[in-house]
């Protein structure tokens, strides 16, 4: 049983902080009707197919997935990610101590080549999927809708998907591309901790890819 202590809504879905009546804090994401229509649900299953393959210290983590009764919406239970989430760190802080930057972008790799082992390419690394504890010391990826899990390592991919800012050339583009793709984002991501402000932005990229 959850006793509900927060709601703030997105685009798909009603979330939730929580707490189990064992007293661990969880995260309850409740995907809408309005979601369900636009077909997003295949998004959640891909989503939760990934997570059950991962287990490392800076991947979230799903705790439970409800969705036996057709009639009501699904519920999936991911692990508390209390700080925010890194675009919000970056955009609060005018400078991040290098020590601190440092710290993050060694768990960011560390989780990735998590991933990477697991044969799932994520596709979406952006700082707003990449969540923060309480104290802003330890990250959690997360958000794998747009990922694709493989077959065989070094496997091709060709659809584009994903945010602009932090995509490969090869794939704005519309060329093959591999798990590479996601380093491109870390590269991406790196820039951003150490600099505060993006590579990459609307403008930039419109002009890489009329180029």
């Amino acid at each position: 049983m959850y006793c509900f202590s927060s709601q703030f809504n997105g685009k798909s879905a009603a979330n939730f902080n929580a707490t189990i009546l064992a007293l661990t804090r969880t995260f309850v994401t409740i995907m809408s009707k309005y979601a369900l229509k636009l077909d997003r649900l295949a998004l959640l299953y891909t989503e939760i197919d990934a997570l059950d393959r991962f287990d490392h210290p800076h991947v979230i983590k799903c705790l439970a997935f409800y969705n036996q009764d057709q009639s009501k919406a699904p519920v999936m239970v991911l692990e508390l990610a209390a700080g925010g989430d890194l675009f919000r760190l970056i955009d609060d802080s005018k400078l991040i101590p290098i020590r601190k930057v440092e710290r993050l972008f060694y768990q960011i790799l560390s989780a990735m080549s998590h991933i990477h082992h697991r044969r799932i390419v994520h596709r979406d690394l952006k700082p707003e999927n990449i969540l923060l504890d309480a104290n802003h010391d330890n990250i959690k990826v997360t958000d794998f809708g747009l990922a694709e899990i493989q077959t065989s390592k070094g496997e091709l991919m060709g659809d584009v998907v994903g945010t602009y800012d932090y995509m490969c050339p090869e794939m704005w583009k519309q060329d093959c591309y591999t798990s590479k793709a996601d380093m491109f984002s870390v590269g991406c991501i790196l820039y951003e901790l150490e600099l505060s402000t993006r590579a990459f932005d609307g403008t930039t990229t419109g002009n890489l890819i009329e180029g």
